[in-house]
């Protein structure tokens, strides 16, 4: 994101992380913890390229692979997460709801 984002720190959300292979699936219905990074944009346009990362699409959010949540941080921020639409059946938990590329 470089200088389009600031970087705020590491925290956690509630939750539960699957491993889809090359990706993660966040589910938020799921008891548990998810670690992430939290940034601020400094610009507004940032919001709608990442929504297009995470195939997610506000006026069809029922196509979408993800939606994006306003969810409370562990340390009490607000915050957008995306999480995984549909339920990932043969998705295996990520163990410490920490994900890490493949490789």
């Amino acid at each position: 994101m470089g200088r389009r984002a600031r970087f705020v720190r590491i925290d956690w959300i509630r939750g539960r992380l699957f491993d889809l292979g090359a990706y993660p699936a966040a589910r938020l219905d799921r008891p548990g913890w998810i670690r992430g990074e939290v940034f601020q944009a400094r610009e507004p346009a940032l919001r709608a390229e990442v929504d297009a990362v995470e195939d997610y699409c506000p006026d069809a959010p029922e196509r979408s692979e993800y939606v994006r949540r306003r969810v409370t941080t562990r340390s009490g921020l607000s915050v957008w997460a995306y999480a995984y639409r549909v339920e990932p059946s043969d998705a295996l938990p990520i163990r410490g709801g920490r994900w890490r590329p493949p490789g």
